[in-house]
């Protein structure tokens, strides 16, 4: 509406000038007047008019993700445009002789050139900036150590909004002549390193082997590329390694070094790893600090067979049995956001909880996995992995600080072994822990359960757990 508006008043002040003679309506002398108004004013509308027509069709705003004109170029463009129309109104309206005044105004801009210096430099900086385009509005950038998000560029100076929320103003010059990092290009995956200190007594593969499976439980860290874990040097204390990951958006960084160094001291928790520490000192501690709390082992056999009395599968077992799988269980600890087994992965064991809260993932064809249960204390997963070995039917991913009981394939077998009557009894949970899964699966992938014989399935099981757990028909 402004540009057509702008271009109805340009021309109907540019034909009042060309066609209309006013010496009929007005005297000479004020005629000549109105005529060299009528067209000062064409020509001021004519350069509004330029600069609309540039808005509407040359400085359209970018699409998203792409680079758009910069705004100093923009203010630049505008400003001559205006000057010109000046200079014309001055030359062809008003016939003044225009060159004393450019004259002058070169005279005029090496005075003013040379006492804002530290202003053109700023403005010069900024236009290379704006060609250059190492960066764009929304980008993640480092500026010499300062990190944060572009919020503005102008004609002199460069908008921050630092990870605490902070707004800080770089000068032009300043970020032209640092060291500029982009976290945004050529994307937006971030590179980071966590270092950590191991007892020396602790296998260097071993420990790379944990880590790594730490590392890839920890859903944000990407797989491409790989995580890595290095050896770097013999230290005082022990051996120094650095773990090494990417994950995607730089501004989440402090989250994702929480995420992944909470996985590493789980997980080399739960393989008895050690950290370095300064074994003098520990046995000086002894001397004057109390002994840390030692975990409630018995606590924790009285809760897990109260849920294994309790549940449906362990019920027919005998109790000296179930006393046996009591005394075999492995203590396993997760946080979040940790995944505990993974969708597809082979497994042997079932879990039961102690404490906390896991949430129950199913892979999705186009989009993330999509959650289907949330399991508490009390709750147990894994059950047809134990029973049959078969592959994790979903991901199990840690809400909170999570404690697991893990009953092994090992602690199961001598207890079918000596009462194979069980097994049939076995057969009839595993063929309900089977038709619970497959309807959570048709839900989630349109699938048809099979339509054989109840009987003939629970028989089939029955075999399976037989051979799987090697006993005798």
């Amino acid at each position: 509406m402004q540009f057509q508006l702008l271009a109805l008043v340009a021309v109907a002040l540019l034909s009042t000038y060309l066609w209309i003679d006013l010496s009929a309506y007005l005297s000479t002398t004020s005629a000549e007047m109105a005529r060299q108004w009528i067209l000062s004013a064409a020509i001021v509308s004519a350069s509004l008019l330029v600069v609309a027509g540039l808005k509407r069709w040359v400085w359209v705003k970018a699409a998203p993700g792409k680079t758009g004109i910069p705004k100093i170029l923009v203010l630049l463009f505008q400003g001559m445009v205006h000057l010109t129309a000046l200079l014309l109104i001055l030359s062809l309206v008003f016939h003044r002789d225009i060159t004393a005044l450019l004259a002058t105004s070169g005279i005029f801009a090496v005075i003013l050139g040379y006492a804002a210096q530290s202003t053109l430099s700023e403005v010069i900086s900024g236009l290379a900036l704006s060609f250059s385009k190492p960066f764009k509005t929304g980008d993640s950038v480092q500026v010499d150590g300062i990190w944060g998000n572009v919020v503005e560029t102008s004609w002199r100076s460069v908008t921050l909004r630092n990870y605490e929320g902070n707004l800080i103003v770089l000068p032009n010059s300043k970020i032209s002549g640092m060291r500029l990092i982009n976290l945004d290009l050529p994307n937006n995956n971030t590179r980071h390193h966590i270092p950590f200190v191991m007892d020396i007594d602790v296998p260097p593969s071993r420990v790379r082997e944990v880590a790594m499976a730490a590392m890839h439980s920890v859903p944000s860290v990407l797989k491409t590329p790989s995580p890595m874990v290095l050896f770097k040097n013999f230290v005082d204390k022990g051996v120094a390694f650095e773990a090494i990951f990417w994950h995607e958006n730089p501004n989440v960084y402090i989250l994702r070094r929480d995420e992944v160094g909470g996985a590493l001291w789980n997980a080399f928790a739960r393989a008895n790893l050690p950290f370095a520490v300064d074994r003098l000192m520990v046995s000086k501690r002894a001397e004057y600090l109390p002994a840390l709390p030692a975990v409630d082992s018995a606590l924790e056999r009285e809760q897990l067979l109260a849920v294994l009395t309790g549940s449906e599968m362990f019920r027919m077992i005998p109790d000296e049995a179930r006393l046996g799988i009591v005394g075999a269980y492995r203590r396993c600890v997760y946080g979040e956001p940790e995944l505990i087994v993974r969708q597809g992965d082979p497994g042997s064991s079932m879990f039961v909880i102690l404490s906390g809260r896991v949430a129950v993932l199913l892979n999705q064809p186009d989009g993330p996995p999509k959650k289907m249960a949330e399991l508490k204390a009390g709750d147990s997963f894994g059950e047809m992995a134990l029973m049959l070995g078969e592959g994790r039917n979903a991901s199990v991913q840690a809400l909170s600080q999570v404690i697991l009981a893990e009953i092994p394939k090992e602690a199961m077998q001598p207890v079918l072994q000596n009462h194979p009557e069980c097994t049939e009894l076995l057969a009839q949970q595993a063929f309900e822990f089977q038709a619970r899964n497959e309807a959570y699966l048709s839900d989630a992938a349109n699938q048809v359960a099979p339509t054989a014989s109840k009987e003939s399935l629970i028989g089939a099981i029955n075999a399976r757990i037989r051979r799987y757990f090697e006993c005798k028909f």
